[in-house]
């Protein structure tokens, strides 16, 4: 029974409480088991979804900043890499 509560939990399926009382512990302990992990798993997506938005925003934002920066600084900005974007950048102010 703990491979079905198991199961059950890691799909995000709701417990209705309606296992026989022999069998009821053993599938609820495997249903919150699986349901932990659903939920680890579900913020881990979430998660690598916001790094993915943030990322493409990052590169956006530098694209942007490099079409805005005089011509001396975005040849060093190409030359040396974005790594060194801010320390360039830090210069200037």
């Amino acid at each position: 029974m703990v491979h079905w509560g198991n199961l059950a939990g890691q799909q995000g399926e709701t417990y209705h409480k309606v296992c026989p009382p022999e069998s009821a512990f053993s599938f609820e302990r495997g249903y919150r088991l699986g349901k932990k992990e659903h939920s680890v798993r579900s913020t881990i997506r979430e998660n690598e979804n916001k790094i993915s938005s943030l990322n493409q925003d990052m590169g956006n934002l530098v694209d942007s900043m490099k079409n805005a920066l005089p011509t001396e600084v975005e040849k060093q900005v190409r030359k040396s890499g974005i790594n060194n974007l801010i320390s360039i950048l830090r210069l200037r102010i």
